[in-house]
């Protein structure tokens, strides 16, 4: 939701509203972006075996038609997905007037390429190319032929799903969580900078497409601690996420849950100790509690800890209807970041 644009711009970031028309995430790097590496001898390759490892992994449900597809025997299919992306950047390949490639360019370069491949590969070529192109001919698809509308080279980026899930855009939505992942995916591999991932409300995700969003965190958690990439997902229904996927996260934070735990203690592999002092946690709501209680685990160590923040950082936040449309009337008045943090705190203090 919106509650995050202004702090994220306070902090110098940028915040992007996701909508089915006008914003897309392209899954490829921009052509702009170092995506050399070196071999054991020390000797610049010219893509990074990680960059295309992520990236083929984050579009194969769209080439496969679905999500579900692990099982299978797949290496001709990823042998000729990799050789076709390594073609989006060959000279000459490049699009005029666009950043970097598009699904729309995979599937153009894949065409070219597709008789060269070898047998194998040219008929997992065939049936990755006619999924492809049937999901760039359905309206959720045709926006991934535009070229990318989000700038990731800010320290901060805030990316809002709000409207794409609350019009059910589904296949949109998860497509775009995906790829928000593996874009900060690349750029922690390629600038060897530590990058943060965290998808707040993330059972919005898990409840449109469990395989894919499992699939997308293992990856991520499984290989982004070896490349400074960090997952962080956050919800309020961790009974929605997979086992597999909890059991490899090293941190968790857990703040007051409510009186319905059920399994999740057993889910987080808490011990007796840990889940009676999460239990035991005070409700905030209604209490005016200046601070969270949150337990940290941290592998076999724990930490029973008192946050506390800025009021600044409440007031930024603050997501009630009033807040709202306080905050889209001063957007319309200023675009000083500054000027409407300090209007929006001085009037919503004369509202409460």
């Amino acid at each position: 939701g919106r509650g995050f644009e202004w702090i994220i711009e306070l902090f110098g970031g940028e915040y992007y509203a996701l909508n089915a028309d006008n914003t897309v995430i392209s899954p490829f790097p921009l052509y702009d972006l170092d995506l050399t590496d070196t071999d054991e001898d020390g000797e610049d390759i010219e893509i990074s075996a990680s960059i295309i490892g992520v990236t083929v992994n984050a579009i194969m449900p769209i080439l496969m038609g679905r999500s579900d597809f692990e099982k299978e025997n797949l290496q001709h299919h990823k042998g000729a997905a990799e050789t076709i992306f390594q073609g989006l950047y060959m000279d000459g390949a490049h699009e005029e007037n666009k950043k970097g490639p598009t699904l729309e360019t995979f599937l153009n370069i894949g065409r070219l390429v597709h008789d060269i491949l070898p047998e194998p590969q040219k008929i997992a070529a065939t049936e990755m190319l006619d999924n492809l192109d049937s999901f760039l001919s359905r309206s959720e698809g045709a926006i991934f032929k535009k070229s990318d509308t989000i700038d990731f080279s800010k320290p901060i980026i805030g990316v809002d799903f709000a409207e794409l899930i609350e019009g059910e855009n589904n296949d949109l939505a998860k497509y775009m969580f995906s790829f928000v992942a593996m874009r900060f995916k690349q750029l922690a591999f390629s600038n060897k900078e530590p990058t943060f991932c965290k998808f707040d409300e993330y059972h919005e995700f898990t409840n449109i497409d469990p395989i894919l969003t499992d699939n997308v965190a293992r990856q991520m958690t499984r290989r982004g601690r070896k490349k400074s990439g960090y997952f962080n997902p956050i919800s309020q229904e961790i009974g929605d996420m997979s086992s597999k996927g909890l059991n490899q996260f090293s941190h968790k934070s857990l703040m007051y849950y409510g009186s319905d735990f059920g399994d999740i203690p057993s889910l987080l592999s808490l011990s007796d100790k840990e889940t009676e002092i999460w239990k035991g946690f005070r409700e905030p709501l209604g209490a005016k509690l200046d601070f969270r209680q949150c337990l940290l685990v941290k592998g076999d160590n724990f930490y029973n800890l008192h946050l506390t923040w800025p009021q600044l950082i409440s007031d930024l936040t603050n997501s009630n209807p009033t807040a709202v449309q306080l905050k889209e009337r001063l957007n319309n008045e200023t675009d000083d970041v500054m000027e409407r943090v300090s209007l929006f705190r001085e009037q919503i203090r004369e509202i409460k």
